[in-house]
């Protein structure tokens, strides 16, 4: 541990000895005595005055050797944690110097691994310059897989206890067993990083129904005191490495634990407990949904590509803090209720902000043609962009699914919210914006699961009329005079995408008596389609499929609604559609068809 963290501090020239047969006839320089100085004890053995470790190794010869030693000692590691008689070793129980041993061995493996990497990255560095050789690449190459090799295998010996315990002390703990400070962000972030991702691999592993599931779930507590606060300032790219760990760490851990089979017996004592625990982490993902909001809106404008890139962090953390999310609301399912409004502000804030980034993207994209070589750069540099903010739109949905699907019956009060044009509405027809982008045709496919669930699990009686009104919203006349940026093009997507969840609702509505006294409200509703139509067909602005997608979902709709009429209730609707059909010329829809 010492010589590669060292080696990797004052950035000195690597040797490769991993898989090289000719090592250039270079041999062991050291001593007897001086290995096993150095084996037994590490750095302390520079700071007893021998001096043997480093500040003599300043030929080229001298580095291969101690990476020739570094390599023999790492292998030792590995091999003998290889060995069938390691497991019975490190799990005996009644134990405290094995759990000891065993703590101490984790750890230094942990420094060994953020040191490795810490070394790996300026030797890449140097790559660039020239300045490095094949076998020094190839060292450096091979070390850290070797030692994330050493940590797979203590961790599967490690008794779950005891791996706790060691994750718990590299997050409490500045220094290392060897009493070797902490001294740079950079390591102690890495070590964390690196136990969080440990954590979450092996609580993937864990059974529901096993004793090690209630110790990783009261490990939730310590993984929710690693996601901080922010308190105004900006956080460090590091720190929200560490923070996204932490949330991936606490998801895995509750999609292990709670199975979506034993997520309905509410009467679980394990659930009940996770619910408690998980509290806390919503509140804080509450926070930082909403700090990320407030970065985004006052980062400038939403194509401004620098400002884009400054919250790129903020971005990664607020998908990472919504999956987390996601998961934690299927687990507590109503007990999360307090923290609804906390929640879902953000979530529909960020998803409005989102659409605007994506949509005005897609718009500077296809104003430039395939030709123009002098926009190109900039319309790369958007490109890559446009997909991070994708990935948050995605985060977003799965977030508002979630919700969906667990509590649709405590959404009605913010049923306006989530069908306001610039939300929903807007995230499902971004692909067709941007159709070249995969991502955006998997949120479409999830606004349409969000839509089916709010369908199916909403009563179509407080439904309908917030889709109603969002969809009058979409199609009034002070939105219809809206040229700017293409909007009147699109304003009937928005609507189309509110007649489908119309659509939905009244197919899946088993008693028709719910239906009947909204009858007036969704013939009203179609109407207004009718009449949008019959204006976007004398216009010249759009093609001739657009000017028939709208009077094909309103058709549909219509159709879906007098399906599940009686001939009684059906003759008040045949009169008013006819009384409409004969003010003004209407021509351009079924009811041309229909009453001739």
């Amino acid at each position: 541990s010492f010589l590669l963290t060292k080696h990797g501090s004052d950035n000195v020239e690597p040797a490769d000895l991993f898989g090289v047969e000719d090592h250039g006839g270079d041999s062991m320089i050291l001593t007897n005595s001086e290995l096993c100085r150095i084996t037994s004890l590490g750095a302390a053995a520079v700071q007893l005055g021998s001096g043997i470790v480093y500040q003599t190794s300043k030929t080229l010869k001298e580095r291969r050797c101690l990476m020739l030693l570094a390599t023999n000692l790492l292998l030792i590691v590995q091999k003998g944690l290889s060995i069938p008689s390691a497991k019975r070793v490190v799990q005996q129980e009644d134990s405290t110097a094995q759990a000891t041993l065993s703590l101490h061995l984790w750890k230094e493996l942990m420094q060994i691994d953020a040191a490795a990497m810490h070394a790996r990255s300026i030797v890449i560095a140097a790559t660039v310059d020239q300045t490095t050789t094949a076998y020094e690449r190839k060292f450096w190459d091979c070390a850290p897989m070797a030692t994330q090799d050493c940590l797979s295998l203590l961790q599967r010996l490690l008794p779950a206890s005891h791996f706790l315990a060691s994750v718990n002390s590299v997050l409490t703990c500045n220094e290392n067993n060897n009493g070797r400070s902490l001294n740079s962000n950079f390591s102690k972030n890495s070590l964390h990083r690196r136990a969080l991702r440990m954590l979450g691999d092996r609580a993937s592993e864990v059974e529901s129904n096993s004793p090690e599931a209630i110790l990783f779930l009261e490990s939730v507590s310590e993984l929710t005191d690693v996601i901080t606060i922010p308190n105004g300032n900006a956080c460090t790219r590091r720190s929200i490495v560490v923070q996204q760990s932490a949330l991936m760490a606490i998801e895995q851990v509750a999609q292990s634990i709670f199975p979506k089979e034993d997520r309905l017996n509410n009467n679980n004592k394990m659930l009940m407990k996770g619910s408690a625990l998980f509290q806390p982490v919503l509140k804080k993902i509450a926070i930082i949904l909403d700090s990320c909001v407030e970065t985004w809106k006052h980062s400038g404008t939403a194509m401004d590509t620098d400002n884009t890139r400054e919250v790129g962090g903020e971005c990664q953390l607020f998908s990472s803090a919504s999956l987390c999310a996601a998961t934690l609301i299927a687990v507590t399912q109503a007990r999360c209720l307090p923290l609804l409004p906390r929640l879902i502000r953000p979530l529909v804030s960020a998803l409005i902000h989102v659409n605007s980034i994506v949509n005005a993207a897609a718009l500077v994209k296809s104003s430039f043609n395939d030709d123009e070589k002098d926009a190109s750069n900039d319309t790369k540099l958007k490109e890559s962009d446009l997909e991070e903010w994708i990935i948050v739109q995605h985060s977003i949905l799965q977030a508002l699914l979630s919700l969906a699907d667990t509590i649709p019956q405590f959404l009605v009060p913010y049923l306006k919210d989530f069908l306001q044009s610039a939300a929903l509405p807007s995230a499902h027809h971004n692909h067709d914006l941007t159709p070249d982008v995969t991502s955006t045709l998997n949120n479409h496919i999830m606004v349409e699961s969000i839509y089916k669930a709010l369908a199916t699990k909403t009563p179509t009686r407080q439904l309908i009329p917030a889709a109603s009104d969002a969809l009058e919203s979409c199609l009034q006349k002070s939105n219809q005079n809206q040229n700017k940026n293409n909007e009147f093009g699109y304003r009937w997507k928005q609507a189309q995408s509110c007649l489908r969840l119309m659509e939905a609702s009244i197919t899946l509505c088993s008693n028709n008596a719910d239906l009947s006294p909204l009858m007036n409200r969704i013939t009203s509703t179609l109407i207004i389609c009718y009449e949008y139509q019959d204006d976007l067909q004398r216009t010249n602005d759009n093609k001739e499929e657009d000017k028939t997608q709208l009077l094909s979902v309103a058709n549909k709709t219509f159709l879906a609604m007098v399906m599940k009429l009686s001939e009684a209730q059906s003759r008040p609707l045949y009169a008013r559609l006819r009384e409409w059909k004969g003010t003004g010329n209407r021509h351009f829809c079924l009811l041309h068809c229909c009453f001739p």
